[in-house]
């Protein structure tokens, strides 16, 4: 290990010669909801949390959906219902 820089005081030193180890089991961004695998007419089910209100539950179902067609497919559209245990959301276009 080629040390650049070594402080005694806090026993710190910066090395420049140590790859970076990969990551193993990860193939990508781990997914919440699975929005890439819809087709339109499909739904999935999130069951509420305990605790956790329906409709707060809708509206991170509502935000993930609005991420996901503006960062990967401008084209599709999203529809969510609130039930006293948990949300639906469909694939509508």
């Amino acid at each position: 290990m080629a040390d650049v820089y070594d402080d005694e005081t806090l026993g710190l030193a910066i090395a420049t010669d140590i790859p970076v180890p990969a990551v193993e089991g990860k193939s990508g961004p781990r997914r919440k909801y699975p929005f890439s695998v819809l087709e339109p007419g499909h739904s999935f089910f999130v069951p509420c949390p305990e605790g956790f209100a329906p409709g707060a539950l809708q509206n991170r179902v509502n935000a993930a959906a609005q991420h996901y067609r503006k960062a990967y497919a401008r084209n599709t559209k999203f529809v969510t219902r609130q039930f006293p245990d948990g949300v639906r959301c469909w694939r509508s276009q």
